[in-house]
């Protein structure tokens, strides 16, 4: 059974691309599902590199979507051979625990974060 806690996290504004970091298997297939504060989704296929991470392009989601006021979105990630059985976990790592989606909001300032996930990518 998939654990249904979400890791919290944030990403600034203005970013080309996102990386999703964690402990997915690596060179792996799966699907991502962004969920917006209203219940829309978008979604795409997408392979982990060799170290589990994996790149969402910002240019690909509707212009304007990821902004300060949107409110909080949720990223859950689909194995490409179970996606209508639930979604995938992160696996624990030593830094954190296993979960099953990312939460996370948009913030402005000058401080540019691009990453979402436990760990940080490297």
């Amino acid at each position: 059974m998939a654990c249904t806690r979400c890791y919290q996290d944030y990403i600034s504004c203005g970013n080309e691309t996102i990386i999703v970091a964690g402990t997915l298997e690596a060179n792996t297939a799966y699907k991502w599902v962004l969920t917006t504060a209203t219940g829309a989704k978008y979604s795409a296929d997408v392979t982990t590199d060799a170290n589990g991470n994996f790149t969402i392009t910002v240019v690909d989601l509707p212009n304007g979507l990821l902004n300060p006021y949107a409110g909080e979105f949720t990223l859950e990630i689909f194995d490409n051979t179970a996606y209508q059985c639930g979604p995938a976990s992160w696996n624990d790592s030593a830094y954190c625990d296993a979960y099953s989606c990312i939460s996370f909001d948009v913030r402005n300032g000058e401080h540019v974060k691009n990453s979402l996930g436990c760990p940080c990518p490297e």
